[in-house]
């Protein structure tokens, strides 16, 4: 799964968008976000996960958080990091579902898995959404 970054060309920029067929990657990624969320404290490095690239070196960190922060730029210009409460971290869990199930990864789709910060957070099956 490929992690991008876009500040422009859609009017749902600024986002960054997580892509790729391979049902292991986002059962991999839903695994290690359900970890982060039991857990009271933890960083989670998305672009470092078995499976993943960064394309044009973008970074994307996931944190536990007390509250809903959501996508922030922490260094620029390919670097952030997603704050977030346990209980929408599991809520991204469940979104990922879907992408997990390898019976559904050849359809086009994708799925927006936070909108509460400076920058949205997609997946999707494509370089698309």
């Amino acid at each position: 799964m490929r992690v991008e970054y876009f500040a422009e060309g859609s009017a749902d920029c600024p986002l960054i968008l997580l892509y790729g067929r391979d049902s292991k990657d986002a059962q991999i990624l839903s695994e290690a976000l359900q970890k982060l969320s039991e857990f009271d404290e933890g960083r989670l490095a998305i672009h470092e996960l078995p499976g993943f690239s960064a394309v044009d070196g973008c970074e994307l960190f996931a944190s536990h958080f007390p509250t809903d922060v959501g996508v922030k730029m922490i260094q620029s210009p390919n670097r952030f990091e997603c704050f977030l409460r346990p209980q929408s971290l599991e809520n991204i869990v469940g979104l990922l579902e879907p992408f997990c199930r390898s019976e559904n990864v050849s359809a086009t789709s994708f799925q927006y898995l936070d909108a509460s910060g400076d920058a949205k957070l997609l997946i999707s099956t494509e370089r698309a959404w």
